[in-house]
């Protein structure tokens, strides 16, 4: 990633005493093409409490492995910032997916964010009680990344 990239993430990233002003929001990049979770063909099985067997899929190894680099880059991101994570109140959310291959569906997109955020900006993704009309899912060959942007909600 170029330097003057890295610049703009870190102009990007606020204070948490910024972030809970009314109209304040964090932006985060996430580096990557962003994977889909449930593309995984890998059966998985386990046993209920009743001892019935069941069939699952788990997450891909490529989401896996997008996932450890977008937790990483929210981390390093968030700790510049000096905001105190993971936070608890309402969040409105926010997603431009930049892929470099295969366009995914928004609502995967949004998924695999909620889900590699969880416990490093919010603690649980049922706090995400709205999306952005401007969320999208855009071809992106150069520099392929997701730009999250996260609105504080009253409660």
């Amino acid at each position: 990633m170029p330097d003057n990239k890295k610049t703009n993430i870190i102009d990007l990233v606020m204070t948490e005493e910024e972030f809970l002003k009314d109209d304040s929001k964090i932006i985060l990049i996430l580096p990557g093409t962003i994977r889909s979770k449930k593309n995984s063909r890998q059966k998985h099985y386990a046993k209920t409490k009743t001892g019935k067997l069941i069939q699952f899929s788990a997450a891909s190894d490529s989401y896996r492995a997008w996932e450890q680099r977008a937790r990483q880059a929210t981390q390093d991101q968030m700790n510049i910032s000096g905001i105190i994570y993971p936070m608890i109140c309402k969040f409105k959310l926010e997603v431009k997916a930049f892929m470099a291959g295969n366009l995914m569906d928004l609502d995967a997109v949004h998924t695999a964010v909620m889900d590699a955020l969880e416990g490093i900006v919010w603690k649980n993704d049922k706090q995400i009680a709205q999306f952005s009309d401007q969320s999208c899912v855009v071809k992106e060959k150069v520099y392929p990344r997701t730009e999250v942007i996260i609105e504080k909600l009253e409660d």
